[in-house]
């Protein structure tokens, strides 16, 4: 449609000084104006300052800028290596050598041991001496349940058990990846990959790295089959980038199951053919490709072919591969701007963040853009280079969209038409400040961009305020508490409107990715319905609630640039394939599941992740080496479509003891999580906590009956490998996503979202049980930056009471949040040197101080460590400060899991809550119970 009069733009300023509106707290936004160029990431900046605004953008509030965080040259690699070392060894109690003997003292230290006997025994039948109390003692925490009927419960130490917080995470260790049936490092420590053939652990990490024989065998041990798969995933500086190799007439493959050549193929007929590792079929090979073979069978030019020496290579795909001819992708920024958009200051930052993300050139120069905005119509913007002005086109019917003008002039690049995309996100807060409207159809507008985008493929995303009650897909509030730990909880967790079940479907048929930046500012937005097309899409959540203009600017910023700048491909295709004898089962993670086993990606980036679940079909040889092969096609961020190989080889035996020593707890965790949450549409939250657990005792019962028969029935023993799996079952089952109690609806939805499309083992891990340092007495080897730019981090501590000190500051960082509790006795100097005010505890205000960067030792520490926790998270978390024995105290306390919640996690009758040592000493009594039936 034409452009309306009163909605025509005017001639782009000289000068980006005019001030957009003010918002409802009273604080004008910020300007628009020419960024500064980026700069290195993490040089002790202050990151959670409530004036904080993006480099380059000027905040009337504050004129001094200078402690602003400038945008990263590279946001989100894991850190490079700071020193080399193997983890030193730590062990636990040997087995007592009677019923009710106490074990001697345990050695404790920072590492993760390989122990002779490879199991964990801790004595739950004898009593334990006192163990000395150090700052907030929980009194319920040294309180256990009875570990058989009748009788007393001993008491507990607490430091013999296991706990995430012995890893040795200051440790950088070497890793090559060969097929030896043991697991790879712990994700969440430092590590480096050497890719000797096997691909590298953060693209793929197994369940298992030693499988058995049959399915009878394996299925004894009760632990799942399956791999989590990260295609794209982020590699560690000095680790193996991947190549690229580019074949003429496209990849080698089996000419009868369709195996891409690896590095475990047979070669045969003196190197002019090979065997195929999936189905044994002999493929000739072209003339062109032959090499002699040496004494062993091996090519002589191994070294020279990635195809035939690594785990990880692309192809570049020849044109029969194309499902259409590449393009460089689109992506499209809808903006909400409506009421609420403008008076919480939502649509301020977004068009702050975009303006200086897009003049700071971190997007790839090939990615076109555009921009629509919407409230009760659909905006659409001319952006030719011929205008002088942009162009409005406005469509009334949100039951009829189309594409009101070409894809050529919606969609340009920056460089391009840098003055027509400055002079619109310029005049968007202007034109609509004093709007009226309270709604926003979003249902409505991601149907326009599916319309926008489909005859290319790419991105939108979507900044939206409040729940859309208009248009296709208006949805009704439903956020009701009282339905909270009721069978009809469930429902809370499936889509209210089927339209966006059919509409995700459709944005993935066309290649469109959706990710949400919600801010709902404490109302109910149901993020379960919006949500679900981000879930089938490989798109993304963000959710800010409570958002404040001034306070949350910095994190969505930091957010946005993320997405934008990371890797990412759309139009993708994967595959699994596998050796005789089992085969891909079940399938969890953002993508639609076509022709029974291959995943469709409307798009994929470095963050996401999916689980394969695998059954056996057959018998695996023993001793033999079982193969999987994951495939993608798919487009890259520069139009170019590529094929991403990776390869990895296990261990097949009839030893039971192998399998449990292959086990990967993180994957495991991973997988688990995963499937038990994939039922909160159909199952509720007391059957899913329950299923956990009883998942868990029957890992440990299996291992119980299989490697450990001949141990004391009064100790719990634990394989080597999964000895941290129950504090983490543990710590899942007491996060927002399935504990009980009074909970944010929407904040589960988000988590729920996370767990089931998003999360990778190792931030899994982290989201599941967070991370807990001290930050009052750090080592003195921590907190400096090393040459790339990354800081050794302090030693974990674990999550209890009994950890804080009353002269200690704790951070603790769970991927989405960081909080800094201050105990009562902590120095005024320290509070002055990290800080920047001279008080003491009592006087203290926390919602006025920030972490600031000082030139202070400690304070360099603390901005250092601060810095690489966030390059390492895919959301930006903001900082909290709290002190002890306040209100704001509760959120960081709800996150110490090994203390007592505020529900049983057994959901016995009247119990007040539970911590570690009851959790196993009820869990020994379950695996009893298993072991007499």
């Amino acid at each position: 449609m034409f452009n309306p009069s009163e909605k025509t733009l005017p001639p782009p300023p000289t000068s980006f000084g005019s001030p957009p509106p003010p918002t409802s707290f009273g604080v004008p936004p910020p300007t628009y104006g020419v960024p500064l160029p980026p700069t290195s990431f993490g040089q002790g900046t202050n990151y959670s300052s409530p004036q904080m605004n993006p480099p380059g953008i000027y905040n009337p509030s504050s004129v001094n800028n200078n402690h602003l965080p400038p945008p990263p040259t590279s946001f989100g690699s894991p850190p490079p290596p700071t020193s080399f070392g193997v983890p030193p060894p730590t062990s636990f109690s040997a087995p007592p050598t009677s019923f009710g003997t106490q074990p001697p003292p345990p050695t404790m230290n920072n590492g993760y041991s390989n122990m002779t006997n490879n199991m964990s025994n801790m004595n739950l039948g004898g009593s334990s001496s006192a163990v000395p109390q150090m700052g907030y003692s929980n009194q319920n925490r040294r309180e256990s349940l009875n570990t058989s009927v009748g009788k007393p419960a001993p008491k507990i130490n607490p430091n013999q058990m296991p706990s995430p917080a012995a890893l040795d995470n200051r440790t950088i260790v070497r890793y090559t990846t060969v097929c030896d049936g043991n697991p790879p490092p712990v994700a969440t420590s430092q590590w480096i990959a050497n890719d000797n053939g096997n691909c590298n652990p953060r693209f793929v990490r197994l369940t298992n790295y030693s499988i058995a024989p049959t399915a009878d065998a394996f299925a004894s041990t009760a632990i799942p089959f399956a791999a989590v798969i990260q295609p794209l995933a982020e590699l560690q500086v000095g680790e193996n980038q991947v190549l690229t190799v580019n074949h003429k007439d496209g990849p080698l493959r089996c000419h009868m199951c369709g195996t891409y050549i690896n590095p475990f193929v047979r070669w045969v007929k003196g190197g002019k053919a090979y065997s195929c590792k999936v189905c044994e079929n002999v493929n000739d090979i072209p003339t062109e490709y032959f090499a002699p073979l040496d004494g062993y069978g091996k090519r002589t030019d191994l070294h020279l072919r990635p195809e035939l020496s690594k785990g990880t290579y692309e192809f570049v795909a020849m044109e029969d591969s194309e499902s259409k001819k590449p393009k460089s992708p689109l992506f499209l920024f809808a903006l909400d701007v409506s009421f609420s958009s403008v008076s919480s200051g939502m649509l301020h930052a977004a068009i702050n963040s975009i303006s200086t993300i897009l003049n700071a050139s971190i997007m790839k120069p090939s990615i076109r853009v555009g921009f629509i905005t919407y409230d009760t119509t659909i905006h659409f913007y001319n952006l030719h280079k011929s205008l002088q002005q942009p162009q409005m086109m406005v469509i009334p019917d949100l039951n009829d969209i189309f594409l009101p003008i070409a894809q050529e002039v919606a969609f340009v690049k920056y460089s391009e038409n840098k003055e027509l995309v400055d002079a619109l996100l310029q005049k968007l807060p202007t034109m609509f400040q004093n709007t009226k409207i309270t709604e926003a159809a979003v249902g409505a507008a991601i149907l326009a961009a599916e319309q926008a985008l489909k005859s290319n493929g790419g991105k939108v995303l979507i900044f939206q305020s409040c729940i859309p009650t208009i248009g296709p897909g208006g949805l009704k509030k439903r956020n009701d508490q009282k339905l909270l730990g009721t069978e009809k909880e469930k429902s809370l967790y499936n889509p209210q409107d089927p339209y966006y079940v059919s509409l995700a479907k459709q944005c993935c048929a066309s290649s469109v990715s959706v990710d949400l930046f919600l801010f709902p500012n404490s109302s109910y937005i149901d993020v379960t319905t919006l949500g679900y097309v981000c879930n089938l899409t490989g798109g993304q959540i963000y959710l800010y609630q409570n958002f404040v203009y001034q306070r949350d600017l910095a994190r969505v910023y930091q957010d946005l640039t993320r997405n934008l700048q990371r890797e990412f491909g759309f139009d993708a295709v994967m595959r699994v394939r596998t050796s005789s004898g089992f085969a891909p089962s079940s399938f969890f993670g953002g993508f639609d599941l076509v022709n029974g086993d291959e995943m469709k990606f409307a798009g994929i980036d470095s963050d996401k992740s999916v689980v394969v679940q695998f059954k056996y079909d057959g018998k695996v040889e023993d001793k033999s080496e079982p193969f999987i092969q994951v495939a993608m096609l798919y487009t890259n961020s520069e139009g170019e479509r590529r094929i991403r190989m990776h390869n990895i080889c296990l261990q097949c035996n009839t030893a039971a003891a192998n399998y449990f020593r292959g086990t990967d707890c993180d994957a495991i965790l991973n997988v688990l999580s995963r499937i038990t949450l994939n039922e909160a549409p159909s199952a509720n939250l007391s059957a899913m906590r329950k299923s956990l657990i009883e998942k868990l005792v029957a890992i440990l019962a299996s291992y119980r009956k299989l490697c450990a028969s001949t141990s004391n029935m009064g100790q719990l023993v634990l394989p080597e490998s999964l000895k941290t799996l129950p504090v983490h079952i543990m710590s899942l089952i007491k996060s927002v996503a399935l504990r009980g109690g009074d909970v944010n609806i929407d904040e589960r939805s988000f988590l729920h979202h996370l767990f089931k499309s998003i999360l990778s083992p190792t931030l899994s891990s982290a989201l599941i049980y967070p991370r807990l340092y001290a930050l009052h007495n750090i080592p003195q080897d921590c907190g400096d930056l090393d040459e790339f730019g990354y800081s050794k981090m302090p030693p974990m501590t674990q999550l209890s009471v009994d950890a804080l000190t009353p002269d200690g500051a704790y951070l603790l960082e769970d991927g989405l949040h960081n909080f800094l509790w201050l105990g009562p006795a902590l120095s005024s100097t320290w509070i002055s040197d990290v800080l920047g005010v001279d008080s003491n505890w009592d006087q203290l205000d926390t919602n006025s101080v920030t972490i600031g960067s000082f030139d202070t030792e400690v304070s360099k520490k603390i901005n250092n460590i601060l810095s690489t926790i966030r390059k390492q998270r895919i959301y930006f978390p903001p900082i909290q400060i709290v002190k002890a024995r306040t209100a704001q105290e509760q959120p960081f306390l709800s996150l110490l899991h090994e203390d007592k919640g505020n529900f049983s996690l057994f959901d016995v009758q009247g119990g007040s809550g539970t911590n570690y040592t009851d959790f196993l000493v009820q869990i020994h009594r379950q695996i009893q119970q298993k072991l007499n039936e």
